[in-house]
């Protein structure tokens, strides 16, 4: 069996569990009997178009449930596309077109504060990413130095993605140094949760302050990249990732485009100390920049 041209996955899936004749409780069932279990509430949400596959055990499930309902190989899972964007998003004016979620972040803003979180001149972003020897990521943590550009500014914002609606409930953010949590507010739709972070004070016109926290998943993500997504200019960004000494990539990547659907520019760098890898970006007008990785 095939499926049509211009299909989307969840209309593909939901086709072909109609003409199986299956019920998505038989379905899951010869799933965890092939070694690829997978709640019926998540095929559910796959057919319906509510949420998508996107972890590697579902994405093995997805090849599994070509076999399992007769279709050719390759058929469901080409039509995902490239996945969702996770990372992280600067939020000041945003732009609309750096990410498909640019949208969902200026209305976040817009929940939180109808006053934007404006007034700030990034100076400096410093991010350090720790890979679990399980290669699973759990936290992020950022160090922000800026200069405040008008007279009364109290509050950063910051922005996380998610892969699915369930896992979006387990992202929070955390205050480490010179700042404290204040409003948070999630769009499980289009799976993005934003934090406001509150100053130590109120700066004036010309004052520069920092401020330190983290982002912590809830669960395990099997990520092979990490990207900052800015929409307003930085002067200067560093990214470490860093990796377990019993656990190293073969091989990493340095990558940088202007928005989420251009092509990235992506060169092979070395990792420094043995297991971290380094870049940092100068004079940033807005784009994404990370770094990726492989396994062996």
């Amino acid at each position: 069996m095939g499926t049509n041209a211009g299909a989307t996955f969840s209309g593909a899936l939901r086709c072909a569990i109609r003409a199986s004749g299956l019920t998505l409780q038989a379905v899951q069932a010869r799933l965890t009997r092939r070694g690829t279990p997978v709640s019926v509430a998540a095929l559910s949400s796959w057919q319906s178009g509510t949420n998508r596959p996107e972890r590697p055990g579902s994405l093995r499930a997805v090849t599994e449930l070509e076999v399992l309902l007769g279709l050719e190989s390759g058929a469901l899972i080409t039509l995902l596309g490239p996945r969702r964007p996770r990372g992280r998003h600067t939020a000041g004016h945003p732009r609309s077109d750096v990410l498909p979620q640019s949208a969902a972040v200026a209305e976040l803003v817009d929940q939180i504060s109808p006053e934007k979180f404006d007034g700030i001149r990034l100076l400096y972003v410093e991010e350090h990413v720790r890979v679990n020897p399980d290669r699973t990521l759990r936290e992020v943590r950022t160090r922000s130095v800026a200069e405040a550009v008008r007279d009364g500014v109290s509050r950063c914002f910051s922005v996380n993605f998610a892969d699915s609606a369930d896992d979006l409930d387990l992202v929070r953010t955390e205050a480490v140094d010179r700042c404290r949590l204040g409003r948070v507010r999630r769009d499980h739709a289009r799976r993005v949760v934003g934090a406001e972070l509150l100053l130590e004070r109120s700066y004036r016109s010309g004052e520069v302050f920092s401020l330190e926290y983290r982002s912590i998943m809830g669960q395990p993500v099997f990520d092979r990249e990490y990207f900052r997504a800015f929409t307003t200019p930085v002067a200067l960004y560093v990214l470490q990732v860093s990796f377990d000494q019993t656990m190293l990539p073969i091989r990493c990547h340095r990558f940088e485009a202007p928005t989420w659907s251009q092509p990235r520019a992506d060169r092979e760098i070395s990792l420094v100390d043995r297991r971290s890898a380094l870049v940092a970006a100068q004079d940033v007008k807005s784009g994404m920049y990370g770094v990726r990785w492989e396994w062996t």
